[in-house]
């Protein structure tokens, strides 16, 4: 059962990201971290993945790069602010249940401000983030 669940966007973390998972598995073991890239096989429904591992996890930890708040979809809206995004999905949906959610800071990135956060995203602002380098690992 994923404990720890890794939310991130993919144009946002180059191997960050990678090296973020690796230690967490090292860390609690292979059953405990939820990181897409390694957990959805091929043929498997991942919207249906995604929410099962979200309902079993006690901690999300959000990866945020320089662009998270950013990026765009195809017609340029930020895709934080639309329906369906899945990483504003995860982030909401552990905030509304008080799951611990730990943001962490990647290439000197700085915390969001609650006013650029849609309005279901605005607590992840009162959150304690952590700031995490190349250096750390």
């Amino acid at each position: 059962m994923a404990k720890v669940f890794i939310s991130y966007r993919r144009d946002d973390t180059g191997k960050t990201v990678w090296r973020l998972f690796d230690w967490l598995e090292r860390q609690f073991g292979t059953d405990d971290i939820f990181f897409d890239r390694e957990i959805i096989r091929p043929g498997d429904k991942w919207p249906h993945v995604l929410e099962q591992r979200l309902a079993e996890c006690e901690v999300l930890i959000v990866v945020i790069g320089p662009r998270w708040l950013t990026i765009a979809d195809e017609r340029g809206q930020p895709r934080l602010w639309v329906d369906g995004d899945y990483v504003a999905y995860e982030v909401s949906s552990c905030l509304s249940r008080g799951i611990r959610v730990i943001p962490v800071l990647i290439d000197n990135t700085r915390m969001p401000d609650r006013k650029d956060l849609p309005p279901a995203l605005s607590g992840l602002s009162d959150n304690q983030a952590l700031s995490l380098e190349d250096a750390h690992f």
